[in-house]
């Protein structure tokens, strides 16, 4: 029996650095993605038109790539995992994600 496909967004200070899948369907490519974040104090310069329905407004839209988990599971985070302990979480201290998948250390 196949497993629903999953998914996490990793966000760090309200910036979107990954997004991962986890159980998609090997017949399909991988989606495309796109943050879309009208959050106020962006430069102008940074924003484009949207369009939702029949009203429009100005965001800053910035493009993320997808990765897979099983293609690398040892940078990435589970989305099943998370989703599973989420269900089971107890109080406890975690470890920074982002430190875990050693991605985006300045």
């Amino acid at each position: 029996m196949k497993r629903c496909p999953s998914l996490s967004v990793i966000l760090d200070g309200g910036i979107v650095h990954q997004i991962v899948v986890q159980d998609w369907p090997a017949d399909l490519p991988l989606p495309q993605a796109v943050v879309v974040d009208y959050d106020d104090g962006i430069d102008e310069r940074d924003l484009q038109l949207v369009t939702v329905g029949a009203d429009e407004f100005r965001a800053w839209c910035y493009p993320v790539a997808v990765d897979s988990f099983e293609k690398n599971p040892t940078d990435t985070v589970s989305p099943a995992a998370v989703l599973f302990d989420a269900d089971n979480q107890q109080e406890q201290d975690f470890p920074d994600p982002l430190d875990a998948i050693g991605q985006y250390d300045e």
